[in-house]
């Protein structure tokens, strides 16, 4: 169920265990969070639950996190989105 007075967060990331582990961290923090751990998840949770926040791994498995923005801002044109990467090589290929 949504709570209006606290903020609605879309955590995107391809390892489980931390996408659960942040979804955690941030209901500690008085916010909703509700994972997603692939492109196709993250579109149908967004169109359902229309967040005004994303965290979003740069790197989904095989796929693209930055091919995803586009998307999503699509469904929600104000999203603001975090993108987060553990790999210092996937900043470097930003270019």
């Amino acid at each position: 169920m949504v709570d209006a007075d606290r903020p609605l967060i879309l955590v995107i990331d391809d390892d489980e265990a931390f996408c659960r582990t942040l979804c955690r961290s941030l209901e500690r923090h008085a916010m909703q969070a509700f994972p997603a751990h692939d492109a196709a998840q993250a579109i149908a949770a967004a169109t359902a639950e229309m967040p005004g926040r994303a965290v979003l791994d740069l790197r989904l498995g095989d796929d693209s996190g930055i091919q995803l923005i586009e998307p999503l801002l699509e469904i929600q044109p104000d999203l603001q989105i975090v993108v987060l990467s553990c790999r210092q090589k996937a900043f470097r290929d930003l270019g």
